[in-house]
């Protein structure tokens, strides 16, 4: 069967039950696996191995599926997302275990070689997906460059919970007692689908700076995000609740799964309130 997340219970008895590296090791062990559609709009944040820069932003898409045989593109940006670093092109496979595997090319002429992890989230009329890609790009004299990067393909159901807004709450690590405390969130409207925002760990220290983050909802409020910042990147899973009787806030809860620059792999709970959408 795929790695396909079909409740938040499910995910709940993963987070407890399983420490493996963060969305790997795990392929091979289903080889008969449906192929997963995984066409649509991939954006996130990149940041290349070993340089200690702020994450930069993806926009990017898989714009044809023949089966297991995909085709994309992809623009890497600046933090602000105003100042292209890099374009590329590929074609891939997809095989039976939510494993991802090709080549392009990019707009400075290098070759790319990337390998990517994919996470299925189930919503009313389609999935969210996860993906983690690792690219390489060859240029054809000097050093190749390792970037690592982060989508998210947000729901495509209309009429999920409204996240937008600003709001306070608190994040748990069941294994890091540093990693606990509070966080304060602002989310923008939706943009190419999902909601941008920015997450701040707080205190706010050069351990826990501001990250930047993306996230979807379905139709039956399940919730699911990506954010990634200096330090790491984190995936989660969870719920969006809007107050009864037609409130404006909407409460906000679920699991993390963390993964530092240094390896460290962390696991926790967070919740959070939107009380002040954005207008």
């Amino acid at each position: 069967m795929r790695r396909r997340i079909v409740s938040f219970t499910f995910w709940a008895g993963a987070f407890l039950c399983v420490a493996l590296p963060f969305a790997v090791g795990v392929r091979g062990l289903w080889a008969s696996d449906p192929v997963p559609n995984v066409v649509g709009v991939w954006d996130g944040f990149y940041q290349e191995e070993g340089s200690g820069a702020a994450p930069g932003l993806v926009r990017s898409e898989i714009t044809q599926q023949d089966r297991r045989r995909i085709a994309g593109n992809g623009l890497l940006l600046d933090p602000e997302g105003r100042v292209p670093f890099n374009a590329y092109n590929y074609t891939a496979t997809v095989t039976g275990n939510d494993f991802i595997t090709g080549t392009g090319r990019a707009a400075t002429g290098q070759q790319l070689v990337f390998q990517a992890d994919l996470e299925t989230f189930a919503g009313v009329k389609g999935d969210a997906g996860v993906l983690y890609p690792q690219f390489h790009f060859v240029p054809a004299r000097g050093q190749p460059s390792r970037v690592g990067s982060t989508l998210l393909r947000p729901f495509p159901d209309a009429n999920g919970p409204d996240i937008a807004g600003i709001g306070v709450g608190i994040i748990r690590s069941d294994i890091d007692p540093s990693f606990r405390g509070g966080l304060a969130v602002q989310i923008s409207p939706r943009d190419r689908g999902a909601f941008p925002g920015q997450i701040v760990f707080m205190p706010e220290s050069d351990m826990h700076p501001t990250w930047q983050l993306r996230a979807t909802t379905s139709d039956a409020g399940h919730f699911v995000m990506i954010a990634q910042g200096r330090t790491g990147k984190l995936v989660a899973n969870g719920a969006a609740f809007p107050a009864e009787g037609g409130g404006s806030s909407t409460s906000v809860w679920g699991l993390y799964r963390l993964l530092r620059t240094d390896g460290q792999l962390d696991f926790g709970s967070y919740n959070f309130n939107i009380a002040r959408p954005i207008q």
